[in-house]
């Protein structure tokens, strides 16, 4: 549906053919001949800020809507978290693709702070990052785990005005405890597309299990049983998001959306308007929300349910195991095994010997596969 671009001369090709185009180069002369004054903004906060597409767990994209209050609540609650202010030097990592490209690119603007932004041969290498931050005295920068990784494994110590945000995926221990061994300031942060970038955060303090704290400012948040009940504390359930971060739906996917954003009633009389996660949770005892990894990530085998996350942090307390991602390999619908892909140095027998002692039989993978380095999608996601 799209109705023009804005572009340069010689930038187009015939894909565009029956789209509208504002040349900027070629019709500059035009361009000063309109008037200077203000137009009048006839927008709203119901209109869309954005669609950016995900692909989800089926490979097909869906076209997330994105509307311009939902946009200003999740910066205007960043802005507040984060103190900004003209001192910030951000760096920005993030393809464009990605949403959470959105925070990298307006909150220094909003804040008269500077941006730097890394091209996409720095942000695949580590030394690069490194003499960036060093640079520029970068004060934040926002990233997966995968990319703190990568910063880490180049012995960079942050400094203590320094504030790093992670997201995207699960987050292990070790790099947490990295992030905040000098003293900087780290923030674990959680949030699909669906709810406007980020819905969650968990300032971390040390070396407790990782979570992802609380709601942001204007969201609500329920853990849900399989009859969409609420659970107990301790009791893993969905995990559901509500408020003024969510998306007006799927553009053109109109089932689509309403089986992920549904209408439920759980106070008596009241009906809430709730996005689906597919992520699985449960309250800490201090009314804290632990993310226990996707749905889809946890799998049935010979019976067992086996949540693959626990695989792999046990096997990443061992010395010598850099990064590990647990794979099911299906042999037919009766016969799944479990695969360890591994960066490290060791041997299988040393691996395997290890999960023997410290996980159930039936969690023990049938293959440790050593591997140089963790695929990774454009986003700084693991490539599954």
């Amino acid at each position: 549906g799209l109705k023009l671009v804005v572009t340069k001369q010689g930038m187009t090709d015939s894909w565009l053919q029956d789209v509208g185009k504002i040349e900027l180069d070629g019709e500059k002369e035009q361009m000063e001949r309109e008037s200077r004054e203000t137009p009048e903004n006839q927008a709203t906060g119901e209109n869309l800020a954005y669609v950016i597409y995900t692909s989800g767990s089926t490979g097909q994209p869906k076209g997330v809507m994105i509307q311009q209050n939902s946009l200003m609540n999740f910066l205007f609650a960043m802005k507040q978290t984060l103190h900004s202010n003209a001192d910030m030097n951000w760096l920005a990592v993030t393809s464009m693709s990605f949403d959470i490209s959105i925070l990298e690119l307006f909150l220094p603007l909003m804040s008269g702070a500077k941006l730097i932004m890394a091209c996409g041969e720095e942000v695949r290498d580590g030394q690069k990052l490194a003499a960036l931050i060093r640079q520029h005295q970068v004060t934040h920068m926002q990233g997966t785990p995968s990319t703190w990784k990568l910063l880490m494994g180049e012995g960079v110590v942050l400094p203590r005005t320094f504030t790093a945000l992670v997201g995207g995926e699960a987050l292990p221990v070790q790099i947490a405890e990295q992030l905040i061994s000098n003293g900087s300031r780290a923030i674990n942060m959680y949030g699909p597309t669906e709810s406007t970038i980020w819905s969650a955060l968990w300032e971390i303090q040390g070396k407790e299990c990782i979570r992802i704290g609380g709601p942001m400012a204007n969201t609500r948040m329920y853990i849900l049983d399989a009859e969409q009940q609420p659970v107990p504390i301790g009791v893993e359930g969905e995990l559901y998001i509500g408020g003024s971060g969510l998306a007006r739906g799927y553009l053109h996917m109109e089932k689509k959306t309403s089986e992920r954003f549904k209408l439920l009633s759980l106070k008596e009389g009241q009906e809430e308007r709730l996005y689906q996660t597919g992520d699985a949770a449960r309250y800490l005892s201090n009314g804290e929300i632990e993310y226990r990894g996707r749905l889809d990530h946890q799998v049935k085998i010979r019976g067992y349910r086996i949540e693959l996350g626990e695989i792999e942090n046990v096997l990443l307390r061992y010395p010598t195991i850099q990064q590990v991602v647990v794979t099911v390999k299906a042999f037919g619908e009766e016969d799944k095994r479990i695969a360890a892909h591994i960066v490290g140095e060791g041997s299988p027998e040393e691996w395997r010997s290890y999960a023997q002692a410290h996980l159930p039989s039936y969690m023990i993978p049938s293959y440790f596969i050593q591997i140089e380095h963790i695929p990774l999608l454009s986003n700084g996601k693991i490539d599954r």
